[in-house]
């Protein structure tokens, strides 16, 4: 398969997980068809040393944090306690607003040739989200399309990456959803680290 085919493979792959949510995911789909192109494109990091820094990148990384937060649920005999649709929720919609509002995008091309060149800066994050942490958009996104997110996975994808409130070990009565999407993320950046072209996920 070509980029442009695993793209596509990806994105149905990641509707159709997205679809298992039912009434608990509102209006997302619609979301997800009306803004498949831009979805579809988004990466999930502005540098090429980060994780999924190319266009299909988001989708990837998404994905792969669900495959690793599925193993985790597994690993952890947590198949009981931790539900199906917060795993899917949270891993596939957890970076969500990379893809910015309805009316701005959230990365730009970087228009400097050194920095692309020499840095592997292939993007910027937009003036318009400089100061909003990507967990608010994504959360954000969510409300906007009346997802019903409970306590335990707002607070999960509030602190998914946002060193600045969460600390690496758990805090006392942190949910498992939290403990398991924090995990998968980390995984997941490491497994697509570097990686400068799309990755089919099976």
């Amino acid at each position: 398969m070509n980029q442009e085919q695993i793209i596509i493979k990806n994105f149905e792959l990641f509707k159709t997980q997205a679809a298992k949510l039912g009434a608990k995911g509102g209006s997302i789909l619609s979301y997800v068809d009306n803004n498949a192109e831009r979805i579809m494109l988004a990466p999930a990091s502005t540098k090429r040393d980060y994780t999924c820094c190319h266009p299909g990148g988001l989708v990837e990384h998404s994905l792969r944090v669900l495959q690793n937060a599925a193993k985790l649920r597994q690993v952890y005999n947590l198949t009981d306690s931790v539900a199906t649709s917060s795993i899917i929720l949270c891993s596939l919609f957890h970076d969500i607003g990379k893809v910015g509002t309805e009316s701005k995008e959230y990365y730009v091309d970087n228009a400097s040739d050194w920095h692309r060149d020499k840095l592997g800066v292939y993007y910027n994050v937009a003036d318009r989200f400089q100061h909003v942490p990507v967990s608010q958009l994504s959360l954000f996104t969510l409300s906007k399309n009346n997802v019903e997110i409970d306590i335990d996975e707002w607070y999960a994808m509030s602190v998914v990456g946002n060193k600045s409130v969460r600390e690496d070990l758990p805090t006392q009565g942190e949910p498992w959803i939290s403990v398991i999407l924090s995990q998968a993320v980390k995984a997941a950046c490491v497994q697509g680290k570097g990686k400068e072209k799309v990755i089919s996920i099976q």
